[in-house]
């Protein structure tokens, strides 16, 4: 059986410490880590492709987006 894949998103300065430790999580208990894997983008080594290109890559390889909402999320146009 394939492993669910999670990808975990947020501002990456606003949450950094709440998607690590959910990785974290996922990867460190035994009966998690059996049926999921998490995805985290600053965990990709850097490459030649543009991180838009990576990054939407990843987001369909997944089975599951986890976005996490604060006060920072996206921008405020006129």
């Amino acid at each position: 059986m394939n492993p669910i894949r999670i990808f975990i998103s947020s501002v990456q300065r606003e949450f950094s410490g709440e998607r690590g430790l959910l990785r974290d999580y996922l990867r460190g208990d035994p009966l998690m880590r059996r049926f999921f894997e998490a995805f985290l983008f600053e965990d990709v080594p850097a490459s030649d492709r543009r991180p838009r290109d990576v990054y939407l890559d990843e987001v369909a390889r997944c089975d599951i987006f986890v976005c996490i909402l604060g006060k920072e999320y996206g921008f405020e146009d006129e």
